[in-house]
Protein backbone atom coordinates (compact mmCIF):
# COMPACT_ATOMS: atom_id res chain seq x y z
CA UNK A 1 0.00 0.00 0.00
CA UNK A 2 3.04 2.23 0.59
CA UNK A 3 5.51 3.36 -1.62
CA UNK A 4 9.26 4.27 0.12
CA UNK A 5 11.50 6.53 -1.12
CA UNK A 6 14.93 7.96 -0.08
CA UNK A 7 16.62 10.94 -0.13
CA UNK A 8 19.21 12.74 2.19
CA UNK A 9 18.20 15.92 3.93
CA UNK A 10 21.14 18.18 5.47
CA UNK A 11 21.22 20.91 7.64
CA UNK A 12 23.58 22.69 7.81
CA UNK A 13 24.66 25.97 10.14
CA UNK A 14 26.12 26.85 13.62
CA UNK A 15 24.69 25.55 16.71
CA UNK A 16 23.92 22.14 15.25
CA UNK A 17 24.23 18.64 17.07
CA UNK A 18 23.44 15.20 15.49
CA UNK A 19 22.51 14.39 19.30
CA UNK A 20 18.66 14.32 18.69
CA UNK A 21 16.06 11.83 18.04
CA UNK A 22 13.83 11.22 14.58
CA UNK A 23 10.37 12.34 13.65
CA UNK A 24 9.49 8.77 12.07
CA UNK A 25 7.53 6.72 14.88
CA UNK A 26 8.50 3.75 13.08
CA UNK A 27 5.25 1.93 12.86
CA UNK A 28 1.79 2.38 10.26
CA UNK A 29 -0.68 4.80 10.90
CA UNK A 30 1.19 6.46 14.25
CA UNK A 31 1.57 10.48 14.12
CA UNK A 32 4.73 11.65 13.03
CA UNK A 33 7.10 12.24 16.38
CA UNK A 34 8.53 15.49 17.54
CA UNK A 35 12.41 15.77 17.17
CA UNK A 36 13.81 15.39 20.90
CA UNK A 37 17.39 16.99 22.12
CA UNK A 38 19.03 13.78 23.58
CA UNK A 39 21.42 15.79 25.80
CA UNK A 40 20.64 18.83 27.75
CA UNK A 41 23.07 21.34 25.36
CA UNK A 42 21.73 24.48 23.61
CA UNK A 43 23.01 22.70 20.31
CA UNK A 44 21.05 19.59 20.54
CA UNK A 45 17.45 21.48 21.80
CA UNK A 46 18.31 23.94 18.52
CA UNK A 47 18.64 21.58 16.06
CA UNK A 48 15.32 19.38 17.43
CA UNK A 49 13.62 22.77 16.98
CA UNK A 50 14.91 23.46 13.33
CA UNK A 51 13.95 19.62 12.70
CA UNK A 52 10.59 19.93 13.79
CA UNK A 53 10.41 23.16 12.38
CA UNK A 54 11.74 21.76 8.69
CA UNK A 55 9.22 19.02 9.16
CA UNK A 56 6.68 21.42 9.32
CA UNK A 57 7.44 23.17 6.40
CA UNK A 58 8.21 20.22 4.24
CA UNK A 59 4.21 18.81 5.15
CA UNK A 60 2.94 22.52 4.22
CA UNK A 61 4.79 21.88 0.89
CA UNK A 62 3.52 18.47 0.16
CA UNK A 63 0.13 19.03 1.08
CA UNK A 64 -0.63 21.68 -1.38
CA UNK A 65 1.86 20.20 -3.94
CA UNK A 66 0.15 20.24 -7.21
CA UNK A 67 1.31 16.26 -7.82
CA UNK A 68 -0.77 15.68 -4.88
CA UNK A 69 -3.85 17.43 -5.58
CA UNK A 70 -3.96 15.42 -9.29
CA UNK A 71 -3.06 12.45 -7.11
CA UNK A 72 -6.18 13.39 -4.86
CA UNK A 73 -8.58 14.27 -7.83
CA UNK A 74 -7.67 10.54 -8.94
CA UNK A 75 -8.54 8.68 -5.84
CA UNK A 76 -4.94 7.89 -4.82
CA UNK A 77 -3.02 8.30 -1.29
CA UNK A 78 -1.00 11.85 -1.22
CA UNK A 79 2.63 12.24 0.03
CA UNK A 80 2.55 14.09 3.47
CA UNK A 81 5.43 13.96 5.11
CA UNK A 82 8.76 12.98 5.21
CA UNK A 83 9.80 10.73 7.87
CA UNK A 84 13.16 12.61 9.51
CA UNK A 85 15.02 9.41 10.71
CA UNK A 86 18.76 8.79 11.59
CA UNK A 87 19.50 11.70 12.59
CA UNK A 88 23.38 12.94 13.28
CA UNK A 89 24.77 10.36 10.90
CA UNK A 90 27.65 11.69 8.98
CA UNK A 91 29.09 10.99 5.85
CA UNK A 92 32.22 11.98 4.39
CA UNK A 93 32.65 12.22 0.55
CA UNK A 94 35.60 11.87 -0.67
CA UNK A 95 37.24 13.43 -3.96
CA UNK A 96 38.56 10.90 -7.19
CA UNK A 97 41.70 12.70 -6.75
CA UNK A 98 41.35 10.98 -2.93
CA UNK A 99 40.82 7.31 -3.85
CA UNK A 100 43.68 4.87 -4.36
Amino acid sequence: YATEHRCGVVVKGPNLSGNISGTDPLKDNRLLLKAEALDDSHEARNTAAVINELSKEITKILVSHPVNAKRAAEGKNIANVVLLRGCGIRIEVCSSNSLT
